[in-house]
Parts: C-alpha cells; sequence; structure tokens
C-alpha cells in the first residue's frame, strides 16, 4: 500500500513529540532524583546530632549552601561548636589535619574566618627530605666546558665546592666535598648529601649565561624548583603533613591540607611529595593534583582512569567519582555526562548515594549537582592555555596587567589568565600537552611526533599528538545493570558482580525498588500506547479513503441502478366515504418493465435486488458522501 507525503509526514511528526515526551519525562525523573537527595540531606542534618562527624558536617554545608543557606549557616555554628579553641582545628577531642583541612574549605566557603584553622595547619607541616632524591643542576648556554661554584656553612665553617660542567652536560667535582657527591647512575647533577638537605647553597658561575636550580628526582618523575640566573641561594624547600600532629607524613592529609590552604592562596610547599606518591594514591591524587596544580598531565591521567560506566573505580566509588568530577567539571577531558548518568542510575533507595550515605551524598551534590541542576559543566569551555596564555597567581601579575576572565582557570585557585609577558613566573618556552601534543607512554599509530618536547614530559614519556588508548576492561554496564534488587526473569551476569557496588548483583534488568521509576516506566508505556494507536488509526482512516474511492467509481453498475435521488413510493388509493369494509387493500402494482441494457456501461450485477437492499445501498452512499 503507497502512502502520500502527507501521511508520512504526520507519522514521523508522531514519533518525534514522542522521542521529545520520553526525552522530557527522563529529564524531569533526573531532576526528581536530585531534588529528593537534596531533602534526603536537609532531612538528615535536621535530626538531633543530624550534623555528623567533621568530615560528613564540612561536605553537608558544602552541598547545602546553593541550596538552603539558612541551614548551611547552622552547619558552621555547629562546625565551629565542635572544635577547639572556635575554630582552630578539628575534632574537638584530638585534633587531625584531614578533618580541620575539611572544615577549613567549608568555612571558606560560606565566607568564615579561617585565620585560626589557616595557622594550626600551617604550625603541622614537617619536611619532606628522602635521601637520594635531591640534586644540584647547573645549566650553560654555550657548547663548552665550564666552571660553578657552591659555598656553604658546614659545622660553623665556610666551605667552597667546585663543580665542572662539561660539553655533554655531565659534572665532576674538582675536590672531594662534604655536601655534595656525582652518583655513577646520574653524573649530570652534583646530588646533595643527607647531611646538607637542609643546607642554603650560595651558587655562581664563571660563565655569562647560565643558570642553576634545586632539582628532585624519583624515577621516573623529574621535578626542577625555583631556579637562579645570577649568583644566588638555593635551598630544598619541601613538606609534607602528617595525619595528626607529630606523626608521620601521611599522604590523604597532604592533599586535603595543601587543597585548603591554595584555596586562601598558599602554598604549603608539598609538590614533591604529591607527585612522587601520585601514581600509588590515584585516582584521588591526580585529582587534587589537577586542582592544586592545573597540571594537564594529572587532568589526562584522571580522565584515563575512569571508567567506560562514568565513575572512578575503588572502595569508596561515589566519593571518588564526586571529588574527580570536582577536579575536572569544567574541562572536556573527562566524560561528565556520562559520570552524571552513571550516578543517578545507581542512588540507593531512599535516594542518597553510597555506604556511607551522608558523607557521599554531600560530596556528590557539591561536586556534580551544586546547582540543584542534573546538567553539569565542562562543555564549551574555554581555557586560557588554549589560547597561548598563562594561568599565572595573583602574587606574580606584573603591575597593569590586563586580566582575560572570559578565560578559564578553574581548578587553579587564586592565579588569573594573563598572556605569558604579563607573569613574572612565566616561560617562553614551550611545553608538550600545553602549547603542542600529549605526553604518552606510547604514542598511537600515526600519531605526529614532537621529540623537541620530550623533555617537558615526565620521566620516559614522550609527546604525540595523541596516545595509544588501552583497552577498557568490561564492566556490568557493558552487558547489563547493577542491580539491589534483580527482576524477575532478569538474566543473571555473576561474573561482573565484582564491578559492582557491594551488595549489587549484575543482571539484564533490575527490580523497580522507587515510586519514582515505577511512574516513569507507566508514563513511558502510555506514552508508547498513544503513538501505536495513533498509527493505527491513520492507516485504518487512510485504508477506509482509498476503498471509499473505489466504491463511488463503481457504483453506476450496482443492481442496473445509477446514483441519484430516490424514486418516490406509490400511495394506496383512498376508499370512499363509509367505514371501511375490511382491510383496505394496496392497489396492484403494475409489472416493472425490464430495463433496457445501457449504452453508456455495463449492465448492471444486482437486477434482482429488493428495495430494501436498494435503500441500503444508497443510504451507504449519502453516508459516504
Amino acid at each position: 500500500m503507497r502512502f502520500s507525503s502527507k501521511a508520512i509526514f504526520v507519522v514521523l511528526i508522531l514519533a518525534l513529540l514522542f522521542t521529545f515526551s520520553l526525552a522530557n519525562v527522563q529529564a524531569a525523573d533526573n531532576q526528581t532524583k536530585v531534588d529528593n537527595a537534596y531533602k534526603w540531606l536537609s532531612d538528615k542534618v535536621k535530626t538531633s546530632g543530624g550534623w555528623g562527624n567533621t568530615e560528613e558536617n564540612s561536605l553537608s554545608i558544602l552541598a547545602l549552601r546553593n541550596s538552603d543557606s539558612a541551614l548551611a549557616q547552622q552547619g558552621v555554628s555547629n562546625l565551629l561548636t565542635n572544635s577547639k579553641n572556635s575554630g582552630e582545628c578539628w575534632p574537638q577531642a584530638s585534633c587531625r589535619v584531614k578533618d580541620t583541612a575539611l572544615a577549613l574549605v567549608a568555612l571558606n566557603a560560606m565566607g568564615a574566618d579561617t585565620s585560626k584553622a589557616k595557622a594550626w595547619l600551617a604550625a603541622q607541616q614537617k619536611l619532606f627530605l628522602e635521601e637520594g632524591n635531591w640534586f644540584l643542576q647547573y645549566e650553560l648556554a654555550g657548547a663548552g666546558n665550564g666552571t660553578c661554584k657552591a659555598e656553604y656553612n658546614y659545622g660553623g665553617e665556610n666551605r667552597q665546592d667546585h663543580i665542572l660542567v662539561r660539553s655533554d652536560r655531565t659534572v665532576a667535582l674538582q675536590q672531594a666535598s662534604l655536601c655534595l657527591d656525582v652518583l655513577t647512575g646520574k653524573p649530570w647533577w652534583a646530588a646533595i648529601k643527607s647531611n646538607c638537605l637542609q643546607t642554603e647553597f650560595f651558587v655562581s658561575c664563571q660563565e655569562s649565561n647560565w643558570l642553576a636550580n634545586i632539582l628532585f628526582i624519583s624515577d621516573p618523575l623529574y621535578m626542577p624548583f625555583t631556579e637562579v640566573k645570577s649568583p644566588g641561594v638555593l635551598k630544598i624547600s619541601s613538606k609534607c603533613f602528617p595525619s595528626t600532629s607529630g606523626g608521620a607524613c601521611d599522604y590523604d592529609a597532604t592533599q586535603w591540607a595543601t587543597y585548603a590552604l591554595k584555596l586562601l592562596g598558599v602554598d604549603a610547599q608539598t609538590r614533591a611529595y604529591l607527585e612522587s606518591g601520585a601514581d600509588a594514591n590515584k585516582p584521588l591524587s591526580y585529582a587534587f593534583l589537577y586542582l592544586i596544580r592545573q597540571d594537564l598531565v594529572y587532568g589526562q591521567k584522571l580522565a584515563t582512569e575512569q571508567s567506560a560506566a562514568g565513575y572512578w573505580d575503588g572502595s569508596d566509588k561515589y566519593f571518588r567519582t564526586a571529588i574527580s568530577y570536582l577536579s575536572v567539571r569544567e574541562t572536556t577531558l573527562a566524560k561528565l555526562d556520562v559520570a552524571r548518568g552513571w550516578l543517578l542510575s545507581n542512588q540507593n533507595q531512599d535516594y542518597s548515594w553510597g555506604a556511607q550515605k551522608q558523607r557521599d551524598t554531600a560530596a556528590v551534590l557539591w561536586a556534580v549537582f551544586s546547582s540543584g541542576s542534573t546538567g553539569g559543566g565542562g562543555v564549551g569551555v574555554q581555557k586560557c592555555t588554549d589560547f597561548g596564555n598563562v594561568c599565572c597567581d595573583a602574587s606574580n601579575v606584573k603591575t597593569g596587567a590586563l586580566e582575560i576572565s572570559t578565560l578559564s582557570c578553574a581548578g587553579q585557585i587564586g592565579a588569573v589568565c594573563v598572556t605569558p609577558s604579563d607573569c613574572e613566573t612565566s616561560s617562553a618556552e614551550e611545553t608538550c600537552g600545553v602549547d603542542r601534543g600529549i605526553c604518552c607512554e606510547t604514542p598511537a599509530s600515526g600519531a605526529q611526533r614532537y621529540s623537541e618536547l620530550d623533555d617537558t614530559c615526565f620521566g620516559a614519556d614522550v609527546c604525540a599528538s595523541s596516545c595509544e588508548t588501552a583497552p577498557e576492561e568490561k564492566t556490568c554496564t557493558d552487558s547489563g545493570y547493577c542491580c539491589d534488587a534483580v527482576a524477575k526473569d532478569a538474566t543473571k551476569y555473576p561474573n561482573f558482580d565484582s564491578t559492582c557496588s557491594s551488595g549489587q548483583a549484575c543482571a539484564s534488568e533490575c527490580k523497580s525498588t522507587s515510586s519514582g521509576s515505577g511512574n516513569l516506566k507507566l508514563l513511558v508505556w502510555i506514552l508508547v500506547g498513544l503513538v501505536v494507536i495513533g498509527l493505527i488509526v491513520l492507516l485504518v482512516v487512510l485504508m477506509r479513503r482509498r476503498k471509499s474511492k473505489g466504491e463511488i467509481e463503481s457504483l453506476p453498475a450496482l443492481g442496473g441502478f445509477s446514483a441519484g435521488p430516490p424514486r418516490p413510493m406509490p400511495r394506496p388509493m383512498p376508499f370512499g366515504p363509509g367505514p371501511p369494509v375490511g382491510r383496505p387493500m394496496p392497489p396492484r402494482m403494475p409489472p416493472r418493465p425490464m430495463p433496457r441494457p445501457s449504452t453508456r456501461g455495463p449492465v448492471g450485477r444486482g437486477r434482482g435486488k429488493t428495495e430494501d437492499e436498494l435503500k441500503k445501498t444508497l443510504r451507504e452512499l449519502e453516508r459516504i458522501k
């Protein structure tokens, strides 16, 4: 059956309306999930003792400050009540670095006084001085050999070491030194001995064009620190934070404390410690390093840790996903829409998230849904470095420099976007990942190589236009869904259960656990039914019209009569005056002559039809018209 273009157009319109309706229903359902999560958290903190411990209290303030500022302010009051010396450190009974850092982040977001917490954190720093990892590095501009010096005080006496810098960049000591050494496997630098890790070195060279700096090496990491290009002082400045006062360096405490102080414009000098331990503490280490330093290398590493389903894996999957999302939410590095979709599809039955409900829910709302919307950032964001500019700490911006406020320095707190010439510490040299290419362990097949920028990557990484990506490990979402309860008759995938959250199973269909999801499915089925009914009605109408047209064309042949007004039926003749004798008989009708064959068409086929059949046919004709 052929359909007219009008019919096809109507079908397409119905299909589009159905698609848009379904998308709107899904968006409305997602928004309801976020609204219910905020309600869950609000109801939780309003109960007696509902603000929880310091971590839960701080994250709840950060989550609620945009949706209910008055309630968040109550959280601030509760936070201060449970601190030592009204805002010095947390918790009150035994101050810990991470708790104090989290409280400082929340207080800073609310515009509260942070001076006491800031001073307490700064006082907890420890020196990070790993033996065998610190070096003096000298560079000469010329192609020949040169001689440099390192002067220092040792045991109350002034000492002076002469360092020969060869044309192949290797170095040699002209005499034995109390503080310096040249290691066999690292002949390009003067290693600082363990007994001189806190010594100040006054460095200089005979040549006119040179530079010197402190270098931290922890294979495969090569990290240069502040350099001098004229006679001056170099000293190792590297620190970390313990979990509690007087303890050993703790990675989690250090990254939280560094982030908190960065928000206040303070450099905690923890770069060597954090970067040397980054791979062992991923993915949160990559997230914090990108938040703190805005280093594209760590943003890219964080993106590669994201699963195909959208989350960042680990024992605290929801919390890790929230902090990772926070780090890159104003970039296009990660699959942010996939992360949001995974979170909205994996709420608890009461609309909270995770096993540690208050902490995880507050973290997700703060980091992912802080505006109260299911939408997210990351699309169309223009980064400062995308246009050849630099994100420069406000303290290093030259006087009179023009800030480029339309470009983003997201994640680098206290930094503004300026041209390289307007930043005191910026370098004119190109770097991989900022100016060109990406730092890769293995370049992709056919990728363009930028060998001249390899030395700006870490360790053995090289600079190329694209990297070879390892195949992602399959998870439950590749075959089905992670379910709290499996639907009846659903297919189970036990091999993927381990890729779901604790207590969840992988199956082809989950059992509905919330009225919201049930209502959504019911509404979807109603829409599907309406569309199907509409299509059926449309097809019936089209078929009837085509059939009607065919009947009208063949009507002249019905019963030998042509279409037209019906003939008047003869009336009975009245009797004369007087009572009728019996029942009056109708007059006899004269025999109807046989119709002559029509010369204008075929002889009708209904020659023997009764008058009732004729009336029925005529009524049908009138109805069709």
